[in-house]
């Protein structure tokens, strides 16, 4: 069936009532330009991937496919993310002052909220100096093949009790 003016074959859709030239391939059209990826890497350091999409005018699906499909790109992207940790610690930690005492006012309830500010990004720029995590690193060596199953079961409750002990303080 050539019913076009391009005389190109057509194929009717199963169930609908367009025609799509064959030979074509499925799918959206690849929106990638060299342009375009720059400015979504410049935007998710600061925004979201679905505020970046929004304003450039692509679905978040396409950049996840740029990541699947694009060398590279992975690196980037990911390097636009930790910049944005980075921004948003940053605006976190400007709005905590801004909070703390804007105005020669005192008030609890922004001097909290402006601390916690602060604590948030402290723990998170600082994890191992400021979290509220705190990981304990124990390594012990178990020979365990020379031991019994009594000797396996005192060991373990040593340890266990040497880690709780560690957890308190």
């Amino acid at each position: 069936m050539t019913d076009n003016t391009d005389d190109k074959p057509i194929k009717r859709v199963t169930g609908g009532s367009q025609y799509v030239p064959t030979g074509m391939p499925a799918g959206r059209p690849e929106v990638w330009s060299q342009e375009l990826e720059d400015t979504v890497l410049d935007l998710l350091s600061e925004k979201s991937l679905v505020g970046t999409c929004k304003i450039v005018g692509i679905t978040p699906r396409t950049v996840y496919a740029w990541i699947e499909s694009k060398e590279g790109f992975l690196t980037k992207y990911s390097r636009a993310c930790e910049e944005r940790a980075s921004y948003c610690a940053d605006a976190i930690l400007e709005a905590s002052y801004d909070l703390l005492n804007p105005d020669g006012v005192q008030d609890a309830n922004r001097s909290r909220v402006g601390i916690d500010g602060l604590k948030w990004s402290a723990a998170r720029l600082f994890p191992k100096k400021y979290s509220d995590k705190h990981l304990l690193e124990v390594s012990s060596t178990v020979n365990h093949t020379n031991l019994s199953d009594d000797d396996l079961s005192r060991r373990l409750l040593e340890l266990r009790t040497a880690h709780e002990i560690a957890s308190k303080t």
